[in-house]
Formats: structure tokens, sequence, C-alpha cells
């Protein structure tokens, strides 16, 4: 993905990504139409194996997306990891 590999950047003035970031597309926590939310069966398997045990940070380019993802560890009980409503657009503003 050219946005997560930090190649490009259409709105914040440097492209890049947060130090030590996982790439989770959010349209995995949907079916393969992105009409469904997944069973929380294939979420908890999907989220359970990332972060190794730390907590996570959901993030994107500016908070709307990584809402998604944010959305389905909660359903299957995850509370360590929050959402980062600034994201990428509030990360590089202060670097």
């Amino acid at each position: 993905m050219p946005g997560f590999a930090g190649l490009q950047e259409p709105i914040d003035p440097i492209a890049g990504r947060i130090p030590t970031a996982i790439n989770q597309p959010w349209q995995n926590v949907t079916d393969k139409n992105s009409e469904n939310v997944k069973s929380t069966a294939e979420l908890k398997a999907q989220f359970d194996t990332l972060g190794n045990g730390k907590p996570l940070l959901n993030y994107c380019g500016s908070g709307v997306t990584a809402c998604v993802n944010f959305y389905g560890q909660y359903l299957v009980g995850r509370r360590d990891a929050p959402l980062y409503p600034g994201s990428w657009s509030d990360w590089c503003a202060h670097q």
C-alpha cells in the first residue's frame, strides 16, 4: 500500500507512518464484499495475532477509516486499542 509505505501523501505535508506501525487495512474487518462485518470469531482470530500482547493504537491518515478497526476490536472485547483521532495528520504536524 503506497500510503502505508510512506511513498505518497495527497493531503499532509509529508508522507510516512508512525514508527513500529503495523498495516491492518480497515477492509479486513468486513467480508469480501465489504457489506457485512466479519463474525466475532473471525475478528478475534485476526486481532489476537496483532501486537504480540502489547496494546494497539488505531490510526490512519486523518482518523476516519481507523474507526473501522477500532470498532472491530471493540466487538471482540479488546480495550487496549484506542483510536488516535488526529492520526497521521496530527503525528506528522509535530515532527
